[in-house]
């Protein structure tokens, strides 16, 4: 079966986003010169890269919901792209960017600061993923801190990683010592790779940081590299973004 995608990077010249008219005019003119897309993958930071201008979490929220909204209206048209679209958690997603705790995380108690537990932010990408992602599937997002597995296709899991966990400038990662396998994330990667190899099937992987980028702790990158030898022979492909190439 041939399957045809596209993988889109939400980001422009190094210095600066994509304005939104770029992105309207890339969504309609797609379907103009490919018009049968199987499904399309999206590798995370939806928002731009203002960093600090993103706060307060209101308006990173309103800029995600926003921008999945117009997404829905071309992926789920049968008068334009009329397809899947399955995305990753880019670091930019955070308000504050880059910092992604974890579930052992001591986050402050006061209630002006529970936006640090990120809940907001799982439970907004949950909603926004609804339609693309399966009724059993969609609640994995909230429950996994952002990481889900679909099948685009018969034969295919698609596993969508958030590789925030490893991102060096996530502060969380250095309140205690670096854990080996922050919020298990890893564990339940061999657990869904396992269960590919015993169906048959082949895997893509997706994510935003690059297990290997010189921005993902070279530990994590070790254990990561590891499954992905382990599991080599059922991964097709493995579709990263974050390094602006």
């Amino acid at each position: 079966m041939t399957i045809n995608f596209f993988l889109t990077l939400f980001t422009g010249e190094y210095s600066c986003d994509t304005p939104l008219t770029l992105i309207e005019s890339l969504l309609d003119y797609i379907p103009k010169v490919e018009p049968d897309i199987t499904f399309g993958i999206m590798t995370g930071d939806v928002p731009p890269h203002e960093v600090w201008s993103t706060l307060p979490i209101l308006k990173t929220q309103l800029i995600q919901d926003e921008t999945y909204r117009l997404l829905h209206q071309h992926f789920d048209s049968p008068y334009s792209l009329d397809s899947m679209l399955y995305p990753a958690v880019g670091n930019h997603e955070a308000a504050p960017s880059n910092n992604f705790p974890l579930k052992s995380s001591n986050i402050p108690i006061e209630i002006e600061k529970d936006y640090l537990d990120l809940k907001w932010l799982y439970k907004s990408l949950a909603h926004s993923w609804r339609g693309w992602l399966s009724l059993k599937t969609n609640p994995q997002v909230e429950r996994n801190t952002g990481s889900y597995t679909a099948r685009p296709v018969r034969g295919l899991k698609l596993i969508s990683l958030n590789t925030n966990f490893c991102y060096i400038l996530n502060w969380w990662l250095y309140e205690h010592p670096i854990q080996k396998d922050p919020n298990g994330v890893l564990t339940w990667l061999i657990g869904e790779l396992q269960d590919s190899e015993d169906r048959a099937e082949r895997v893509w992987i997706i994510g935003h940081i690059a297990p290997g980028d010189s921005t993902c702790f070279h530990d994590y990158a070790n254990y990561y590299n590891q499954i992905i030898d382990r599991y080599s022979h059922i991964i097709s492909g493995q579709f990263f973004g974050h390094t602006h190439k």
